[in-house]
């Protein structure tokens, strides 16, 4: 049996083909399992140690756009959520994913991934958090920030998923 990992890219010439896959990848971290967040263990907040994975390109200025968007989920304040994200994506980005019900809580507790693409070039930043709904439920999630360059050549939020 043949996998096939980009079959778009099939009959494509070879190098419209080769741009569509990473050339180079820097991985801080891997993807790990994290233990789940019970609701004895739950507290509303950003409680992720950055420190601890601060390297070459996961920097103070990566770092703090992160956890500025994060803190804005936390107090539910859509304008300040907007600010770190780049002009094109403001539109694309579903910002309804955390919005959906005002009355969640959300408690963003680690990273399961770090890593850098040449081609395209952007930094990925995994984010382990639990969600608290009004009935007291804690679901456990995890979701992916890209980060890409803006037209000045500054790092900004490209997308969330």
């Amino acid at each position: 049996m043949t996998l096939t990992l980009f079959p778009i890219a099939k009959n494509l010439p070879t190098q419209q083909a080769q741009q569509l896959q990473p050339t180079n990848t820097e991985s801080l971290i891997e993807p790990a399992e994290k233990e789940a967040i019970t609701a004895a263990d739950y507290k509303k907040g950003v409680s992720i140690d950055f420190d601890k994975y601060k390297g070459s390109y996961f920097d103070e200025n990566i770092i703090s756009k992160l956890r500025n968007n994060l803190e804005s989920v936390v107090e539910n304040n859509k304008e300040k959520f907007k600010e770190n994200l780049n002009k094109k994506s403001l539109e694309s980005i579903r910002e309804g994913f955390y919005y959906t019900n005002e009355s969640d809580q959300f408690m963003f507790y680690d990273l399961d991934l770090i890593e850098k693409v040449d081609q395209p070039e952007q930094i990925r930043v995994g984010v382990r958090f639990a969600k608290k709904s009004s009935d007291g439920s804690i679901e456990n999630q995890g979701i992916t920030y890209f980060f890409t360059k803006n037209e000045a050549g500054e790092w900004g939020i490209e997308n969330i998923d």
